[in-house]
């Protein structure tokens, strides 16, 4: 086991430092460049941590002071001078800053010239992988980039021997080479860049980035192993875009610098050290003590003095553990809960102490604290350099306390001698009243939890809102295929309004006024219409003489009696007045036509009655008006045929979740804040009741 969590934490190192390297290369604003006859990095590489300085070869700066200088050495003088300048910066602001600095050796730089494909166009394929795979970047504008692929901390010093007085000399704090791979991330893309990470660990795990280094072949390999992923990428360089003599010291952050510490010293620990740690406890196969859950958190045992939470108080379950984490984005009540733990755990005679990297954190708890009004509930050591520490931040401090220690002690123990004999009744009656308002504010923060929620969801679905009747038969009740049926029966009734509105434009009802008693459903009337028509069209008469009409029109009678026999009376009056008239068999025929057409229009007028019967129907089924219906159907002819079923969901969705929210329980917020601070209020009087004690057991003891 010991075994697995040392390479666990040696992965987790190596990922610290993966993830570093570019914050710390783009933080370097403070470096200096120098070449091989400057300083030597084989020498140095071939040393041990301690044993070996390597001086940095000023040795113009060094020999002559100012006045002194050779003409025909002033140049170099002042080019040497230049970079002691730039050391001696970076020397100094690394002492002052060791925490949160570092002081960096890079080595083997590599220039390459990345082509910007902003002014030319690059087709969908190859925008897809980011690469335009064609190789044709004649056109295209570049952007020259400069990496050290090498870099290791160091320690400079200045020596104040006789005779090297005011010289550099640099040492290794760290005997292993870091390999900067991590830029090339966003050029390789995360397959070749795995490859790479693949091949770099092989070195490490062979020793061969280990200090000692005698020669530079392995610096070599490794370039070569970069150039030959970087030749697939449309990544311009040559042989002399690599120089391993190149060397810039620079002044660097230590990102992850306190992680990366507390691993590099569990990776030396001894196995009983690392067995002691909590670490330890969340890789073993026991885990027992990171399973410690209290389910049963009663409220007369819990000192929460600030408002708080069902899930906030949840996390009295998990305090008894050996490491836990609570987590939350900002604004969620962290802070908050921090502060009730620590009331809580020092009224339960715990002794807590609470750090923080950042000053800002334990400044927000103290101020917190601070409002309960109660007396050394805590010791306060600031940050003494923290540019947010005032004056009260002082007057907080814990040295600031001690001097009125015994004094306090001696009022705790006259309040303790003094308090009432009906104390743990008036206790359980304080715990029962807050349990209540503690469950009746749990309810409410749940609903208004839900409501929030739901709003979100309602903002997202918006553009889908539309006014309808009857929700609850919407929801039942239109369906795609009901609405292809009311469609399919507004064409419908289009297509006879229109049909209608033709005839009246070209043919007039006017004439027809005397026909309008009969009914006009009984379609056969047409059918009748139609043989009579196809008689005349076949022996109408075209002259003028009456006795001949009158001869044809008997003729006609005594061959389609039977028809004329089944017309109502006034129908039958109507057609023979028509064929009595002096008319063409062209212009009679012409008649009957118009007569039947104004027929087929009264009947057109019932099924438009018959089919508006039918949409009101379906529409009332479906809780629509026509207005509503259409702009639904507005919306979803927005879509296309395989989108439209979504599309209406949406639709459904939305009205739901309106609906829910409808139903909720609506509390106002006031009331929810008075109800947090009676709740609040009974935690202090329940604390306040029993004189003081549980925050201050020590000094209960201290007093007896």
């Amino acid at each position: 086991m010991n075994q697995e969590l040392s390479n666990f934490i040696k992965y987790c190192l190596g990922y610290v430092k993966i993830t570093r390297e570019k914050t710390a290369f783009s933080q370097q604003n403070y470096s200096v460049d120098l070449n091989e006859e400057q300083f030597n990095i084989i020498s140095l590489l071939n040393g041990t941590e301690g044993d070996l300085e390597e001086p940095i070869k000023l040795e113009c700066f060094y020999e002559y002071d100012p006045k002194q200088v050779p003409p025909k050495l002033y140049k170099k003088y002042t080019e040497e001078k230049k970079i002691a300048n730039g050391i001696e910066e970076i020397y100094n602001k690394h002492k002052n800053d060791q925490y949160t600095k570092q002081v960096l050796l890079n080595f083997g730089h590599f220039k390459i010239e990345i082509p910007k494909y902003e002014d030319i166009e690059i087709n969908d394929e190859d925008a897809e992988d980011g690469n335009n795979r064609d190789g044709n970047f004649l056109d295209a504008k570049t952007d020259v980039k400069n990496y050290p692929l090498f870099t290791l901390p160091i320690r400079i010093d200045k020596c104040n021997s006789k005779g090297s007085l005011g010289k550099y000399v640099v040492n290794f704090i760290d005997d292993e080479i870091r390999v900067n791979i991590g830029v090339l991330y966003s050029i390789l893309g995360e397959d070749k860049y795995h490859q790479l990470l693949e091949k770099i660990g092989q070195y490490e795990i062979n020793g061969k980035l280990s200090i000692p280094i005698c020669k530079k072949d392995v610096f070599i390999e490794i370039w070569q192993d970069v150039k030959s992923l970087l030749k697939l990428e449309n990544i311009n360089f040559d042989d002399n875009s690599f120089d391993l003599d190149a060397i810039r010291i620079s002044l660097g952050p230590k990102a992850n610098y306190f992680l990366a510490e507390d691993l590099e010293k569990l990776i030396k620990a001894k196995d009983e050290e690392l067995e002691a740690s909590s670490l330890f406890s969340w890789v073993s196969n026991l885990n027992e003590d990171l399973n410690i859950v209290n389910q049963n958190v009663q409220s007369n045992t819990t000192y929460f003095p600030f408002p708080y939470d069902k899930f906030q108080l949840s996390t009295l379950s998990i305090i008894s553990n050996k490491a836990s984490i609570i987590q939350g984005p900002p604004g969620t009540g962290k802070s908050e809960t921090i502060a009730n733990i620590l009331c809580h755990l020092a009224a339960n005679k715990k002794k807590i102490l609470f750090v923080s990297q950042k000053p800002q954190a334990l400044k927000v708890v103290k101020d917190k604290l601070k409002r309960l009004k109660v007396q050394y509930l805590f010791g306060y050591i600031p940050n003494l350099n923290s540019e947010l520490l005032d004056d009260d931040d002082m007057n907080d401090g814990v040295s600031a306390q001690l001097g009125n220690l015994n004094n306090y002690i001696d009022v705790l123990e006259n309040k303790k001698k003094s308090t009432d004999g009906n104390l743990l009744h008036r206790f359980n009656s304080i715990v029962t009243t807050e349990n209540k308002l503690v469950d009746k504010f749990n309810q409410i923060l749940s609903t208004q939890r839900r409501l929030n929620y739901l709003h979100k969801q309602i903002e997202g679905l918006s553009k889908y809102e539309l006014k309808i009747d009857n929700h609850d038969d919407f929801i039942n009740n239109f369906t795609l295929s009901n609405e292809k049926a009311i469609r399919y029966l507004y064409d419908k009734l289009d297509s006879l309004i229109e049909l209608n509105a033709e005839f009246v434009n070209s043919i007039g009802k006017t004439k027809y006024k005397s026909l309008e008693i009969l009914h006009y459903e009984d379609s056969n009337l047409v059918d009748k219409l139609e043989k009579i028509l196809r008689d005349v069209e076949q022996t109408g008469y075209d002259r003028h003489s009456k006795l001949g009409r009158k001869l044809v029109n008997a003729w006609r009678w005594f061959r389609i009696g039977n028809i004329f026999e089944m017309l109502p009376r006034e129908l039958a009056d109507f057609v023979k007045s028509i064929l009595e008239l002096d008319l063409s068999r062209i212009d009679a025929t012409k008649e009957l036509k118009n007569l039947i057409e104004y027929f087929n229009f009264k009947n057109r007028e019932f099924a438009i009655h018959t089919v508006l019967q039918m949409i009101a129907e379906k529409l009332k089924l479906c809780g629509l008006t026509r207005d509503q219906f259409l702009e639904i159907e507005k919306l979803l002819n927005s879509a296309t045929e395989d989108k439209r079923q979504e599309l209406l969901n949406k639709i459904r969705d939305l009205i739901i979740l309106k609906k829910e929210v409808s139903n909720l329980e609506l509390t106002d917020s006031c009331n929810s804040v008075e109800l947090m601070s009676n709740v609040v209020y009974g935690t202090k009087q329940r604390i306040l009741l029993t004189g003081e004690p549980p925050f201050f057991s020590d000094f209960w003891t201290l007093a007896s």
